[in-house]
């Protein structure tokens, strides 16, 4: 997790801010899927499942949209260095594509 002074001063905080705000008004039926979302990542992502239990949390403990900020920001060298990890043990391994870069 970014330290408070980091995420305040980086370069991205109008950018997070922004989707924090957009955030607070999302319907019930978002927040249910959004619930749903959590649940799949904590029992079939490996690294997930290690991030909510090093922070001592279940999937139940992220009600709302405010909730969100007990969950670490995901940054790009820990998506390099947990490749494996971030993947969802539900998802069949044959039906991956490798290689693919956004534009």
């Amino acid at each position: 997790m970014l330290p408070l002074l980091d995420f305040l001063t980086g370069t991205h905080t109008r950018m997070y801010l922004t989707e924090l705000e957009k955030s607070q008004w999302f319907s019930p039926a978002t927040i249910t899927r959004l619930q749903h979302l959590i649940r799949h990542a904590y029992y079939t992502v490996p690294y997930y499942h290690e991030i909510f239990r090093r922070n001592n949390l279940k999937p139940d403990d992220i009600k709302n949209s405010e909730d969100l900020v007990k969950l670490p920001v995901l940054s790009r060298s820990e998506v390099r260095e947990r490749f494996g990890d971030l993947i969802s043990k539900a998802h069949p391994r044959e039906k991956m594509v490798y290689g693919l870069r956004g534009t």
